[in-house]
């Protein structure tokens, strides 16, 4: 009887043991299975974090492009009001010689037809 008992104890143990190894085994996977999960959130994170970084890089690119081209264009209008200015210019002046030299025309007409 006492065997018996013995023998009892010896598998309650075992049992436990087993159970203990088993529980032990089970929180072992668990922390793997997060630290896994944990790896691929960062993984995620960051490759999001990459992909805004290279998104807010070409906006800015894009940005540096538009005011560029935006300060040639506003260049090249300036450079086209100079030159519409100056042919503005040169045509009162031809306007001024044309209307004076009709003037001297009219007079020498008018001293012609005077004399004559």
């Amino acid at each position: 009887e006492q065997a018996w008992a013995e023998r009892g104890q010896k598998e309650a143990l075992i049992k436990r043991r087993i159970e203990e190894e088993s529980a032990v085994m089970e929180t072992a996977i668990r922390a793997s299975r997060l630290k896994r999960a944990r790896s691929e959130i960062e993984a995620r994170r960051q490759s999001e974090a990459e992909a805004e970084a290279k998104e807010n890089a070409e906006a800015q690119e894009q940005a540096a492009k538009t005011a560029e081209l935006e300060a040639k264009a506003e260049a090249d209008a300036a450079w086209r009001l100079q030159v519409a200015n100056f042919r503005q210019k040169e045509l009162q002046h031809e306007a001024q010689a044309a209307a004076e030299a009709a003037a001297a025309l009219r007079r020498l007409r008018e001293e012609a037809v005077a004399a004559g």
